[in-house]
């Protein structure tokens, strides 16, 4: 085949298209589609030149793959081992030790499986590992094992298969895209080649698991706090986690802003029988009513509970989205209409845009000043946002809580809470920051 421009251009835009995005830039939300341009130009070129080497009979395995190991090989090693070199001085140790298992994945070309398994693409710390790319090098070499031998036994022994062959391939590829294949075990990790204080250790493994059992005490996940594992809106029983008692009622009603701090409330006022309905990604607006399970829920609140039991006071608490201001400003006007004295709406929750505790441990690990590295992650636009909230849920005769000036009074954000992380992930609160931030929310009932 010769010089293709066509192809070109092509090559230009995918790896255009994935620079921007992992540069973060806004206007190419969707620039990681680079690499898949990528893998259908490759698959396109490769098949291309094993069909004509075949046809004239001078295909060989050996050759193939020796061509494409002199072309992948030396530059993958040096790339794990400067890695290496200085993961070991800037990484953390919880991170050293993803490193080492995300290596041996990589030697074994199956990086990719790996990271489908353990990280999620998208989120803060998946971006952390420094051979996340290497994913897309697994799928290009698992093609290269495959397709050439296939190819190769079609034409010798099945050729009228072949198009019927290619065909199944693109519908099993849309199935396992769906998630139709089970997982690969992580390996064991290198050893470490550094030693590292207590409490960067200690901070670098601070994590909370949604598999945890007092965490999922504390949010009471799957029967208060539903998400799309717990089973359905049959998991929410109204006549059992909406009882009423001799106590005043306060409803909580969110997503999981209201589930972390459902607990602590619920301790801070002993007096109040602190209600609670929430799930996972799902603020409390009557509109949202057609989405699934949780829709039905926020639907049934709205709509039976609220005018039926007309609780004296309901907190709403979610990751509100600009659009959805006027919304809750309309949320508060009906909840009034509907016999309910006090609405409260919980503001922004400080956000990260990188999990709180590893900020800490990094700072740690370098000597820096952990307020200066924090405020390099914080998100510039949570006061403009904080305000606006404020305004919409005020001029609809709402009552609102401030949380950022509880937890960063004067821009200055607190790490810790009773000598842990205020913050797990990049926007929840920890046992201990919920209790903090819940005993000031007490004080307005």
């Amino acid at each position: 085949m010769g010089y293709r421009d066509d192809i070109d251009g092509l090559r230009a835009i995918a790896v255009a298209s994935a620079l921007l995005f992992h540069l973060g830039v806004s206007w190419a939300p969707g620039g990681f589609a680079g690499v898949d341009i990528f893998f259908v130009i490759s698959g396109f070129l490769v098949t291309g030149i094993l069909l004509r080497d075949i046809e004239a009979g001078q295909f060989s395995l050996v050759h193939f793959y020796r061509k494409r190991a002199l072309r992948i090989l030396p530059a993958l090693f040096v790339v794990m081992a400067a890695t290496v070199g200085i993961g070991s001085w800037v990484l953390l140790p919880s991170e050293f030790e993803e490193l080492g298992k995300t290596i041996i994945a990589t030697l074994l070309f199956a990086s990719n499986v790996y990271f489908w398994v353990t990280l999620d693409y998208f989120k803060p710390d998946a971006h952390e590992n420094p051979l996340l790319h290497t994913r897309s090098l697994g799928i290009e070499a698992q093609s290269y094992l495959l397709i050439p031998v296939l190819l190769w036994l079609l034409w010798r022994y099945a050729r009228r298969w072949m198009l019927p062959v290619f065909t199944a391939s693109v519908l099993i590829s849309l199935a396992l895209f769906v998630g139709v294949v089970g997982g690969w075990a992580a390996v064991s990790t290198p050893a470490a080649l550094r030693s590292y204080a207590a409490h960067v250790v200690s901070l670098g493994a601070y994590d909370i698991s949604v598999q945890d059992e007092a965490f999922r005490a504390d949010w009471r996940y799957d029967q208060y706090h539903l998400d799309p594992r717990s089973g359905g809106i049959g998991a929410y029983d109204k006549e059992t986690h909406l009882a009423s008692d001799d106590r005043r009622e306060v409803l909580l009603f969110g997503d999981s802003h209201a589930a972390h701090v459902w607990q602590a409330l619920s301790r801070a006022r002993p007096d109040l029988n602190v209600l609670q309905a929430s799930s996972t990604n799902y603020r409390p607006l009557p509109d949202n009513a057609e989405a699934g399970f949780c829709g039905q829920l926020t639907h049934s609140i709205h709509s039976d509970w609220i005018p039926q039991r007309r609780p004296e006071t309901v907190v709403l608490s979610g990751v509100f989205r600009p659009e959805e201001y006027k919304p809750v400003a309309q949320c508060v006007a009906r909840m009034h209409a509907a016999g309910v004295s006090r609405v409260l709406v919980l503001g922004k929750t400080e956000s990260y845009r990188a999990t709180r505790p590893k900020i800490l441990a990094r700072a740690a690990l370098t000597g820096s000043d952990a307020n200066m590295r924090q405020a390099a992650h914080l998100r510039a636009d949570l006061w403009q946002a904080d305000a606006a909230l404020r305004h919409a849920v005020e001029d609809a005769a709402g009552e609102y809580i401030s949380l950022l000036d509880i937890t960063c009074p004067l821009s200055d954000c607190y790490d810790r809470a009773d000598g842990v992380p205020l913050l797990f992930g990049t926007n929840h609160y920890t046992r201990e920051g919920a209790a903090f931030v819940a005993e000031r929310i007490a004080r307005h009932f």
